[in-house]
């Protein structure tokens, strides 16, 4: 009989041992087929099987089973600080926020200590958007914890979901310095740098007018869009009509932006027009941007416009660095054509106000240009100099506005004086 009983014994205890294991190998499943047997040949007493099982079942999605298992522990043992955790983490995952920071809440003020439920609260603050709470938390957690590199890229997540990618930034940059890994922050950083959209979809509408002095018919265009993000970059599709020297041309246009490597990103973008007077047949662009350091982005690209008079290639390179709120880059530019080969370069500084969809930006810049000119629209080199203010606010989530105001010098031409106005709506 003893021996029976000794051979029983080391069955369930190998049954246990076989559902940690599971658990460890993400065999959540599994875990929940073996804690059962266990429980079921053991009794419902003993804490380790039942904790086992609920987070089991947590991870396997069984969420309202879990919950039930979790508040059965807690009523006998009240104020379990890993069953407050994990039932916290449940309802987190279920959007029943305010019952998930109560738990998390609970936990933290008998456990000050528990990085683990730091942690919890912040993706709760999170994910229940709500800013305030969340930046007033992860504040106090790294006052908790100021060596701790979790707290600081926990700050730069809350920061980049509520797309304030100044803050953000600094927020890596010192998590960097605490030891964060370096996939981590890469991760991140790459984030960062694309901007994504707030929502999925967004609806896009702008209307450009350019006047000229001396007087002569002003030049308008209509562009309108649909641009849809993806987890690694999104893609516009857009239509543009222009009217210039009384003639009017359509173009239709493909904007992609995908994340490449490690802090790099690259831009391409296809406009197509098959019956072009003023605009190129074919205008493509193809840009890679890469980080380095903890402010610095440098850039190379190449552009192609193939008007009907002949072609004009483009070669192009930039360096920005970001400075608290600001976002400061310059970019020269070199381009061959049939009128010879021309220089320009342009500075331009960006300033972001409480988010990255609302920013102010000037944009200066000198040099040589090649333009389409007169009635028989013929490829030209100008000397120029321009001068623009943009800005985007937006004052809902969903809908914004955007307005630029620009100057145009050119040596063999009108100065040209304008405004564009345009509109984005996000679902």
């Amino acid at each position: 009989m003893l021996f029976k009983q000794t051979l029983v014994s080391l069955f369930m205890a190998a049954s246990l041992s076989d559902a940690q294991e599971a658990m460890q190998a993400s065999d959540y499943k599994r875990a929940v087929t073996l804690y059962r047997e266990y429980i079921s040949q053991n009794g419902n007493q003993e804490y380790e099987a039942r904790y086992g099982l609920a987070r089991a079942l947590a991870f396997a999605g069984d969420y309202e089973e879990a919950l039930k298992i979790y508040t059965a522990i807690l009523t006998d043992f009240p104020g379990d600080p890993d069953s407050l955790l994990g039932r916290g983490r449940v309802y987190g995952w279920l959007k029943r926020f305010d019952l998930a920071a109560a738990d998390l809440l609970l936990l933290l003020e008998k456990k000050p200590d528990y990085s683990e439920a730091w942690s919890a609260l912040a993706d709760t603050y999170r994910w229940d958007r709500q800013f305030d709470k969340g930046e007033q938390h992860v504040l106090a957690w790294r006052k908790q914890f100021p060596q701790a590199p979790e707290a600081a890229l926990a700050q730069a997540v809350l920061y980049r979901d509520f797309r304030r990618f100044a803050q953000a930034r600094s927020a890596v940059a010192e998590a960097q310095k605490l030891g964060a890994s370096k996939s981590e922050t890469d991760t991140l950083l790459s984030q960062i740098q694309r901007m994504p959209g707030a929502l999925p979809w967004e609806l896009q509408g702008f209307y450009e007018l350019q006047a000229f002095a001396p007087s002569r018919a002003p030049w308008h265009s209509l562009t309108l869009g649909v641009k849809h993000e993806f987890p690694q970059g999104s893609l516009a599709l857009q239509s543009l009509t222009v009217n210039r020297f009384e003639r009017f041309d359509q173009a239709f246009v493909l904007d992609g932006y995908l994340g490449l490597w490690p802090r790099a990103a690259g831009n391409l973008r296809l406009q197509a027009s098959v019956n072009a007077d003023v605009l190129p047949r074919l205008d493509a662009l193809g840009e890679v941007f890469q980080e380095f350091g903890d402010i610095w982005e440098g850039s190379l690209g190449y552009r192609y416009m193939g008007f009907t008079t002949g072609p004009v290639n483009f070669f192009q390179a930039g360096i920005g660095t970001y400075l608290g709120n600001w976002y400061l880059r310059l970019q020269p530019q070199l381009f061959l054509s049939g009128e010879g080969p021309g220089i320009q370069a342009a500075l331009w500084a960006r300033y972001f106000f409480d988010s990255a969809d609302n920013f102010a930006e000037v944009r200066v810049g000198a040099g040589r240009q090649v333009m389409l000119v007169g009635s028989n629209a013929q490829l030209q080199g100008q000397n120029i100099f321009f001068g623009l203010l943009n800005g985007q606010y937006f004052i809902t989530p969903q809908w914004g506005l955007l307005g630029t105001i620009n100057y145009n010098y050119f040596d063999q031409f009108p100065s040209m004086f304008g405004f564009t106005v345009g509109s984005k709506f996000r679902w």
